[in-house]
């Protein structure tokens, strides 16, 4: 069985390059494993890749709680210039009476 290049791997995570780190997951695992590797080997191939698969889920998770963050930053901004355009309004309708 080929070696993963963990720091690679660690790499494509930092950068957000999630897809690419799926790949080289995906090509590790693809080998087929001998006879005397079936064991032991396997099971800790299943326990690396889902360590690994759950790395990146952490990864997209924390964009996902970044971006809805930013979210919440700009529906309060948007709320902030409605009350602000509607105060405007009201001033303008009063000195209009």
């Amino acid at each position: 069985m080929s070696q993963l290049d963990a720091k690679a791997f660690e790499q494509m995570i930092s950068e957000k390059r999630y897809d690419e780190a799926k790949d080289m997951l995906r090509q590790y695992f693809d080998n087929e494993l001998g006879e005397e590797e079936e064991g032991e080997v396997y099971v800790d191939a299943m326990a690396d890749y889902l360590a690994m698969s759950n790395r990146i889920n952490e990864a997209y998770l924390a964009d996902m709680n970044d971006l809805k963050a930013k979210l919440s930053q700009v529906d309060n901004m948007s709320e902030d210039i409605t009350k602000s355009i509607d105060a405007e309004k009201i001033r303008g309708d009063i000195q209009n009476l």
